[in-house]
This record gives C-alpha cells, sequence and structure tokens, in this order.
C-alpha cells in the first residue's frame, strides 16, 4: 500500500518524505483489512485538528477541482486530509463539520474563499500541473514590477495560476516573496559541472541577474565579485543593445578559475558542447581589479558578438587568410576600445588604444599594422560604434549562408570585407574591391559577383595573363562598373577589350596600381571637399581634405 499509495517524488518512485502517526496508522489499518483508528487515537493521542504537511485553514472553501463526482463521509478533518494524502493526484482538500463531508480536490484553484462551514487543507510545498525544482531560480521574466508577498510555495503557485499570463514562477521561504514569471528563461543552476576540453571543475554560482550567470572555481577570491559582475554585467547590455539577439537566452554565462587552465574562450547559444550556452571561460586569474584585467574577458565576448551576433552562426572572419581575414582577432581590439569608451571606462579606452596601436602582424604581410592603420580610421571616420554595429548587421543581412538556416557558409574574401566595411562606415556603398592574388576565370568573378548580390559597380581589380583578360572582356559588360583595374604584372593587353577599353585602366604592378587607387581616392576626397565648402559646411569640408592629404601622402609613397 504504501508503494501503491504514499507521496512520491514527481516522475520517480522514491519516497517524498516521512509518514505521520497518522499515516502510518492509516496504512496499517488497510493492511490488516480492519478500521484500527480509535483504538489509535487514543494510544497516540492523534490531535483531530492537524494532519501531517498539510496547511489548515479555517472558515475556508476550495471550490471546484473535485476529485470525486460526490463528497465522502468522514468523522473529523484529519481523516479527511488522510483520505487526500492517500488518495492519488490529491494536493488539497476541503471538509465540512456540520455535514462531515470531504471534498478531495486536484489542485487549490484560485486559491479559495472565505466560507464558515469549511475547513480547508493543502500541501504549501506542491502544486498541481507545476513542476518543482528546490534551490533553483528563474531570473527575469517577471509578470509584475515588484515581488508579492505569500505564505507559502504554494500560495505562490496559485497566485501564478491566477496571473493572466504567469507560466512559471520562483518563491523564497526566507522572505515569503514570489515571482510571478512568463517563461522559465533559462534556469540558472546554483553549481555548474564542466565537461569541456580538459575542464572538469565544479562551478559555483556567485552572481546572476537578468543579463549575467557569474560561476567561479573554488580558488577565485570572491572579493572580486562585485567589480566582476558590475562589469559584465554592464558590457553583455551594451553588446545586447547593439549587436541584436544572441539565442533564445539572453544571459551571458562567464566563468572564472584562478591558477589553472590559461587564456580564455567562448561557447555560444547554438553549441551543445557549453549547454547551449553563450559562454566565456576564463583561467589563470587572479581577477582582481586592476587596469586591463577584464581584457580577457572582453576578448572573449567579442567572439560570441562575431559568432552569433543577430541570431547567426558561425563567423565569415575569424581565422587567418585564406580561411578568414582578421585571425584571434584583430577586430576584438577595435571592438573592445569601443565597448570601454561605450561604457565610460575611458582611462581603460586609452590604454587598449595605446596598445593595439603598437601592435603590428604578419598577415596578410609582414608588418601589417591593422589597427592603426585600418581599423581605427575606420572606426573613427565611419560613425565609430555605428560602423562596427553595422557591420555584423550587414553581414547578417547579405552575407551566404546554409540554405534554410542562419549558418554562415563560408570564408569571407578581401574583396567582400572591404565592401561590407565600406558599407557599414556609409561610405560609398556602390565601390567594391576585388584583389586577386592568382589569375581567375571571369566565369569565377561573375559569380561571386551575383553572390554578393552586387548590380553596380565603381571599382573591380582583377589579376589576369592575356587569355583570361579577353574572356573578362566577354562577360563583363553584362556587369555596370565605372572603372576596372587589370593588374598583369607586366604581360601586354590584348585590345579585345573593345567597346570598353575607355574604363579600363591597365598598371603592371602592386605599387603602380596601389598609386592609382590612392590618387583615385585624394581627388574623391578633394571633391567631396570642394562641394561642402560651397554648400558652406566647412567642418565637413576640412575633414574631407584632411583625408585628401592623407590619400595624397599614400600616392607619393607609392611613386
Amino acid at each position: 500500500l504504501l508503494a501503491q499509495y504514499f507521496q512520491k517524488h514527481p516522475g520517480t518512485n522514491r519516497y517524498a518524505r516521512s509518514m505521520n502517526w497518522g499515516e502510518f496508522i492509516h496504512f496499517s489499518s488497510g493492511a490488516a483489512g480492519k478500521n484500527m483508528k480509535n483504538q489509535a487515537t487514543i494510544a497516540f493521542g492523534w490531535t483531530t485538528k492537524t494532519c501531517g504537511n498539510f496547511l489548515r485553514k479555517d472558515d475556508w472553501d476550495i471550490p471546484g477541482n473535485d476529485m470525486l463526482p460526490s463528497p465522502v463521509q468522514l468523522s473529523d478533518y484529519t481523516s479527511c486530509c488522510i483520505r487526500c494524502q492517500t488518495t492519488l493526484g490529491c494536493k488539497a482538500f476541503a471538509y465540512s463539520p456540520s455535514t462531515k463531508q470531504c471534498w478531495p480536490k486536484t489542485s487549490t484553484g484560485d486559491g479559495g474563499k472565505p466560507e464558515g462551514d469549511r475547513i480547508s487543507g493543502y500541501s504549501p510545498n506542491v502544486c498541481g500541473g507545476f513542476i518543482r525544482k528546490d534551490d533553483w531560480d528563474i531570473p527575469g521574466n517577471d509578470l509584475l514590477p515588484s515581488s508579492v508577498q505569500v505564505s507559502d510555495y504554494a500560495g505562490c503557485c496559485v497566485k501564478c495560476q491566477t496571473t493572466s499570463g504567469c507560466n512559471a514562477f520562483a518563491y523564497s521561504p526566507s522572505t515569503k516573496e514570489c515571482w510571478p514569471k512568463t517563461s522559465i528563461g533559462g534556469i540558472v543552476g546554483a553549481t555548474w559541472k564542466e565537461h569541456w576540453f580538459d575542464h572538469n571543475q565544479l562551478l559555483t554560482r556567485v552572481y546572476y541577474g537578468s543579463d549575467l550567470a557569474l560561476y567561479y572555481d573554488s580558488d577565485v577570491d570572491r572579493s572580486t565579485i562585485p567589480y566582476i559582475s558590475k562589469y559584465l554585467s554592464d558590457a553583455w547590455r551594451y553588446v545586447k543593445r547593439n549587436y541584436g539577439s544572441f539565442g533564445p537566452d539572453e544571459r551571458l554565462y562567464a566563468i572564472f578559475h584562478t591558477g589553472k587552465y590559461g587564456g580564455g574562450h567562448p561557447s555560444y547559444y547554438y553549441s551543445a558542447s557549453h549547454d547551449f550556452k553563450n559562454v566565456i571561460d576564463q583561467g589563470a586569474g587572479p581577477w582582481f581589479e586592476d587596469l586591463g584585467s577584464m581584457d580577457i574577458p572582453t576578448h572573449e565576448i567579442f567572439h560570441i558578438v562575431e559568432m552569433a551576433s543577430f541570431n547567426t552562426q558561425g563567423s565569415p572572419g575569424f581565422g587567418n587568410p585564406p580561411n578568414g581575414i582578421w585571425g584571434d582577432s584583430k577586430m576584438a581590439e577595435i571592438f573592445g576600445y569601443d565597448l570601454y569608451k561605450g561604457l565610460g571606462l575611458m582611462v581603460e579606452a586609452e590604454r587598449a588604444k595605446i596598445l593595439s596601436l603598437a601592435n603590428s602582424d604578419n598577415f596578410p604581410r609582414p608588418n601589417t599594422y591593422w589597427f592603426r592603420d585600418w581599423l581605427f580610421p575606420w572606426y573613427t571616420q565611419g560613425g565609430e560604434t555605428r560602423a562596427l554595429v553595422n557591420f555584423f548587421r550587414l553581414l547578417a543581412q547579405y552575407f551566404p549562408k546554409h540554405p534554410g538556416t542562419n549558418r554562415y557558409a563560408r570564408s569571407m574574401n578581401w574583396g567582400e570585407f572591404i565592401h561590407f566595411s565600406s558599407g557599414a562606415a556609409e561610405y560609398n556603398s556602390d565601390i567594391f574591391l576585388l584583389v586577386d592574388t592568382n589569375p581567375k576565370s571571369a566565369k569565377i568573378l561573375l559569380l561571386e559577383l551575383s553572390n554578393l548580390q552586387i548590380k553596380e559597380l565603381k571599382l573591380i581589380v582583377q589579376s589576369c595573363t592575356s587569355d583570361k583578360c579577353i574572356e573578362l572582356a566577354s562577360i563583363l559588360p553584362d556587369i555596370s562598373f565605372d572603372t576596372l583595374y587589370v593588374l598583369n604584372n607586366g604581360e601586354k593587353i590584348n585590345e579585345t577589350f573593345g567597346s570598353w577599353w575607355n574604363k579600363t585602366t591597365v598598371v603592371y604592378t602592386e605599387k603602380q596600381l596601389m598609386r592609382h587607387l590612392c590618387t583615385k581616392s585624394m581627388l574623391c576626397y578633394y571633391n567631396e571637399g570642394l562641394q561642402h565648402q560651397k554648400n558652406g559646411d566647412m567642418g565637413l569640408s576640412n575633414a574631407c581634405m584632411i583625408d585628401s592629404l592623407r590619400a595624397l601622402d599614400y600616392s607619393a609613397k607609392f611613386i
């Protein structure tokens, strides 16, 4: 009988609690096939006013949700309670002292109402139709601007059941606070066992909010919690405000270690490796509040931006050429500078800028100053944060994805990088620069251009031999363009180019090519500056003139 009827944890065969004296007598009576209630009442001093862990409410009724077509006759409140406890599915009951009628219930319904000739009972720890999880919280998704005070878990459940749009709730036994929720969102566990790479720590949740769940291993100094939780919460809010959604869970999960693993790594909402969460996992430490202490977490946050912003999957630019553009990761430098600046951390921003200006890399060529010569000028002249956000928004909108998915289909090439950078900075988005280091079939070139959905081009740079240039002549007239730079490494060009020869500039070396491009840029800036001057906008005119002089300087260097 115990196995059949005594309360168990939902979905298991594990008993939920110890029995009380009344239940012991009840099951003993059933097992012996006779009523032992009277002698039990005398022998054990069994009061008829209480019943196990059910809460009693006098002068209170729970209408509806009856388990039986008619009430059962029982001598007292406790007998009615025992009937409920031993009836599968019974969560509450109502009893009439005058008529001795007992109504077992499936739930407390809307909580009940005052009624003189009624005594109601219910378990404060169960709630029909809801799955209970102890020592768990559901941050965010609150239905009400503040919590409500209720006496117990079941009361909070009733509050949810009777509140329109409520699908979950959280309850604090110590403060008696109840938070009705629109959804479970991402349930945040008090602990988290690592199961990726060589990580195997049992992590402890030390902070959570609507933007962040922060986990430490046992060696991380707990005095760092306020500093780290504030920075990461602010940073993730800034990221979400600018870079769109990052999957269904709006929270960043940040993990910190001390004295182990080293470096850091990210994971994303679409990866099972870290339980489908947006994660940054940092090793080494320690993590005290010093300038630069948040550089590694900030770098890892950028990986989430490049891999998952605007609900996309993957990064067309991650990795070294030819399998990517910015390695791991030059774009993170300008992102970090922008993030520090956006959060008002100007000392951090200036420190990050100075470090990045001095950095050089060996890709795409030795002594390439990504930040100094490309990213920082592009950022400052293209609208700062707006340029960065637009870059990833345009990728999400237009870069090729696997059919029927939001997963990028491939890495981008240099021409595409320039194209999307130009569009993001709101330069003339018709300009498209395709630099080919190897001769390429015009058909392949045409296919790439069509994949990018570009109809009108201002500029094409194409490396080709004579036969390939002739092939270009037969196909490229189908594309509207302004100027074709043909880089043919000194080989004479066949005049088969025909009617569109006047659109073609032939250059024989890369230096000559760069001189042409810089001179063209100089003239564009200069003419734009003159136009602004005519319109009386001297600020924009001066800016254009400065850009013109810079382009002229580049051109002179190539001469």
